[in-house]
Order: C-alpha cells, then structure tokens, then sequence
C-alpha cells in the first residue's frame, strides 16, 4: 500500500523538494507536472497537495508566487504579476460567498429546529452583510484606481511638457548663446578698429 501525499517517503515530506526546485527557480522559469510529479513521487495532476504546501512555503519564505500554465505546469510569476493574480483570488472568493448566500437563503426551514433556523438565518445575514462590506470596499478600490490612474496620466502629461519646455528653453539659450558670441565679436572688432584709428 502506497503513502499518502503528507506523509513522509522516506525521511522527508513530498512537498521538500518540491520546494527546493522552486526556491532555485528564476523569474518566469517553468516547471512541468512531469518535473513536479517526479520530484514529489506521486502523479501531481491527480494530487496536487505537494505542490500547494510548496508553493505556500515559497510565497512566504521567499515572497515569490507561482502561476499555472495551463496542460503544462507552473512559473515563477513576476512580482508585477503579483497584483492580478490576488485580484483573481479575490473574484474567486467573491463567487463562494455568493453561492454560501445563496445556498443559505434556498433553505427549506421546514425540516430544522427553531434553533437551526434561527442560526442558518444568523448565518445568512453575516454572510450577506460581509458581502455588501466587501463590495463596498471593491467600490472604493476601484475609486481609488482609478484616480491613480488618473494622477500618472497627469504626471506623464506634465513631464512630457517638462520635457518640451526644457527643449525649447535649451534652444533659446543656444540661439542667445550665439547671438551673444556674434555681439562679442562686432564689439571686439569695433574696439580694434577704434584702436587702429
């Protein structure tokens, strides 16, 4: 009879070398469900719990996230890619909550005791009321996006007519530059011909 996925084969746990490989891992390096499954010594595509108990250490320990690739395995993501990848997280977890309320609020209060109603209905007003808080709170993110937005298009539209401006200033002060060498030379010829004469 095979091992389970956390228990140990042999003196250390699947996920250790797993997470050894990702941890020597570059930005945007791949690792296939071949690699994993060899490493972790059980088919990774039917059981991924190696994996996930790795990627978990490697996020926290080394601050880096892994993502998938679809029928081929996972990359280390880039830290910019970072952002869009908990956004997803938290659409994901927005789903769950909707369909938690949903199940919560279809239930056939027939069959349970006053007191499991009365939590069921506890519980459904807690979800409900955590729901409206998140979107609350996604409203204003994206508010706040959004004048983010905003102020780098600002800042871009101010350093691109810095830049302009500084253009223009230069090429006055190369034409002034110039027109100050040629009154320094008429003065300086005048002065020798007021000399000679």
């Amino acid at each position: 009879m095979g091992t389970k996925p956390f228990e140990p084969k042999g003196d250390v746990a699947r996920w250790v070398p797993v997470y050894e490989r990702l941890r020597d891992m570059t930005i945007g390096e791949v690792i296939t469900y071949a690699e994993l499954s060899e490493l972790s010594g059980i088919d990774i595509t039917q059981d991924r719990s190696p994996f996930v108990r790795a990627a978990k250490e490697l996020l926290e320990q080394n601050q880096r996230a892994m993502k998938n690739l679809v029928e081929e395995g996972y990359a280390v993501a880039h830290p910019s890619e970072q952002t869009e990848m908990a956004r997803h997280q938290t659409k994901k977890a927005s789903r769950r909550l909707k369909s938690a309320i949903k199940i919560l609020g279809n239930t056939d209060y027939n069959y349970l005791t006053p007191q499991q109603r009365r939590h069921s209905e506890v519980r459904h007003e807690q979800l409900t009321a955590q729901q409206d808080m998140i979107q609350r709170l996604a409203r204003r993110q994206d508010q706040l996006e959004e004048g983010l937005k905003a102020a780098r298009k600002e800042t871009q539209s101010v350093r691109r007519e810095t830049k302009e401006t500084t253009a223009e200033l230069a090429e006055r002060v190369e034409k002034q530059g110039e027109t100050l060498n040629r009154l320094q030379k008429m003065l300086l010829e005048r002065s020798e011909t007021s000399d000679v004469g």
